[in-house]
């Protein structure tokens, strides 16, 4: 339940006066706001924007786990460039999509994670019977499908079940 400060922090920004606000307080300071954009999403490739960014990645890293980018760089060696899980090579897909691997119980960094692997682990809430679970659903679920064989029916048609269902072609 959020306590009085945050409802009301979050009243004020819903407000019609914060918009007003932050509208005027724009307007006063557009060219202030324009020039620290300018400084950060400058010519793509610029080498004041990558050491910027990096500066920025950097003290990400450091403040919200722990570590420094040499660190960083181990992981990514340790683990031949490849994602803890899956072991998809990193060079295949984005830098930002690299996805540092945390405890949420403890802080401390597990490894670096695809995004498809990282949002596995979000959803399942780190929980390891969820997870077991999912599995034993995806392989019952397998063999049901191979007993069915080419058979195109739903799942539950053979329990006696009137669906509707209409599998896709």
């Amino acid at each position: 339940m959020p306590t009085q400060n945050k409802r009301n922090r979050q009243a004020l920004y819903a407000s019609a006066r914060w918009k007003q606000y932050k509208r005027e307080y724009y307007l006063k300071n557009k060219p202030k706001i324009l020039g620290k954009q300018r400084l950060y999403y400058g010519a793509k490739g610029s080498e004041e924007r990558n050491r910027i960014l990096g500066r920025n990645r950097a003290s990400y890293f450091k403040r919200v786990y722990g570590i420094t980018p040499e660190i960083y760089v181990c992981f990514l060696s340790l683990q031949d460039f490849r994602c803890a899980i899956c072991k998809t090579p990193f060079d295949k897909i984005l830098r930002t999509s690299i996805h540092v691997d945390h405890s949420h119980k403890t802080g401390l960094v597990r490894g670096l994670l695809c995004g498809n692997c990282n949002r596995v682990l979000g959803c399942a809430k780190e929980c390891v019977g969820r997870l077991k679970q999912t599995i034993k659903y995806i392989q019952r679920m397998k063999n049901e499908i191979r007993h069915l064989g080419t058979k195109r029916t739903h799942r539950l048609s053979g329990l006696g079940a009137e669906t509707g269902f209409e599998p896709d072609r």
